[in-house]
C-alpha cells in the first residue's frame, strides 16, 4: 500500500505552518484552533516552502520542564530540525518501520514543490484498521454471513 492511499482516507489534509520565531504560546493556540497536533515550522511567513522543521504537542510537553516559562520561548528553540519528508508514492510498510525505529509521530508529505499534508502514526493505524474491517466484511459475505456483516 502507498502513502497516497492513506491520504485518500484522511478526512482532511491540513498543512498548518508557524514561523520559527513565533512563541510556543502562539503555536499551542494555533494547534488548538486548527485541531492539529503538529505544525510545519517555516522561516518566511509568506513562503511555506521555507520549511525548516516541525513542532508537535508531544515536543512541547517533553521540553516544558526545561524552561521557567515555555510559552514565551520561540518555536525554533524546541522544534525538530530534522527535515524528514515522505512522498505519496512511498510504501506504507517502509514508513511504518521508520515510525517504529525513530519514534517520530508526524512526517510531512512532500509532492512536487510543496508539502501537501502531514502523515501521522494514527493516520496509518486508522487506514490499516479500515482495511482489515473491509477484509473481514468480505470474508463474512463470502462465507454466507450467518452472523451478517458483523464479524470481528
Amino acid at each position: 500500500m502507498k502513502i497516497k492511499r492513506v491520504l485518500a482516507d484522511k478526512k482532511e489534509n491540513k498543512v498548518c505552518t508557524i514561523n520559527i520565531n513565533d512563541t510556543i504560546r502562539t503555536a499551542t493556540k494555533k494547534m488548538t484552533d486548527e485541531d492539529v497536533h503538529a505544525l510545519i515550522v517555516i522561516e518566511d511567513n509568506n513562503d511555506p516552502l521555507s520549511y525548516v522543521g516541525i513542532i508537535t504537542t508531544i515536543m512541547i510537553i517533553a521540553e516544558s520542564w526545561k524552561y521557567d516559562n515555555i510559552l514565551e520561548e520561540p518555536v525554533g528553540k524546541i522544534m525538530s530540525h530534522h527535515l524528514l519528508v515522505i512522498k505519496p508514492e512511498d510504501d506504507v510498510e517502509q514508513v511504518m518501520g521508520f515510525f517504529t525505529k525513530t519514534k517520530i509521530r508526524y512526517i510531512p508529505i512532500w509532492e512536487g514543490e510543496k508539502i501537501i499534508g502531514v502523515f501521522s502514526a494514527v493516520d496509518l493505524v486508522r487506514t490499516l484498521l479500515k482495511e482489515k474491517e473491509i477484509q473481514l466484511t468480505s470474508l463474512s459475505d463470502m462465507s454466507g454471513g450467518t452472523y451478517g456483516n458483523k464479524v470481528y
